[in-house]
């Protein structure tokens, strides 16, 4: 067993404001869950003077995450009633970091403009400490594990070691034919096509590999790629057994 649960559920954000979750068959797909206290839709941060405000404040969860559209969603989310196929771990933080993400989250991440692809190697420090993304010439791109991983790393905190990660192995391959073909069968989609193609070498990220890094806590990271395969495993264990197909 892991670290994660299924909703409902209270007191998700009890230890840290910040929880990874995982959906779809075979924990397919990772995003963020966070919460924090805005006002009038802006997160307050903690050098901000909240005298006389916090009437006015309200504490607040949110999901983030990315989508192979390139659409990034930031949506309330209440963990007390929803019924979603997802099981959910929080993420242990540094003391400011616990402060300081969710605000950087809900303020400039969310607001970003992204692209799908499959380049992790290519992507990686793109996403700047101001949350702006600066894709290498004509290498754009992130799944929602490698887009995840990078927000991360931008707020200065490495939750992989991306070196030990396997790089064109015949499982990568076979996944990269099968992005390939999604996309194909997709119209208008011609340069998100090209820019697959063209990526090499082939390093994959995994959504549970990174749930399960993620989960462990900032003092596991940066996580090797043994022991992230491992808990992904576990993980998709867990998931098939409280959601059977």
């Amino acid at each position: 067993m892991t670290s994660f649960v299924a909703p409902p559920l209270k007191g998700l954000f009890e230890t840290s404001p910040i929880a990874v979750w995982v959906s779809q068959k075979s924990a397919g797909h990772v995003a963020l869950t966070y919460q924090i206290d805005t006002k009038n839709g802006h997160a307050l941060g903690a050098s901000e003077d909240r005298s006389g405000s916090l009437a006015e404040a309200s504490s607040n969860s949110f999901d983030l995450e990315f989508l192979d559209d390139n659409r990034v969603q930031n949506g309330p989310i209440d963990w007390t009633v929803t019924n979603k196929q997802r099981l959910v771990s929080t993420v242990e933080l540094d003391e400011f970091s616990k402060v300081s993400f969710p605000v950087y989250l809900h303020n400039v991440v969310a607001k970003a403009e992204l692209k799908f692809g499959i380049d992790w190697l290519g992507n990686i420090g793109s996403i700047k400490p101001d949350g702006t993304y600066c894709p290498p010439k004509n290498r754009p791109g992130f799944t929602c594990a490698t887009y995840l991983c990078e927000v991360f790393r931008s707020h200065g905190l490495q939750v992989v070691d991306e070196k030990t990660w396997p790089t064109d192995t015949i499982e990568i391959f076979e996944w990269f034919k099968s992005i390939l073909a999604r996309f194909l069968r997709q119209e208008g989609r011609e340069a998100t096509i090209s820019s697959i193609e063209s990526t090499r070498p082939l390093k994959r990220l995994t959504p549970a590999e990174f749930a399960g890094a993620a989960s462990s806590g900032s003092k596991s990271w940066p996580m090797c790629e043994a022991q992230a395969r491992q808990l992904a495993m576990q993980i998709k264990q867990d998931f098939e057994s409280k959601f059977p197909r």
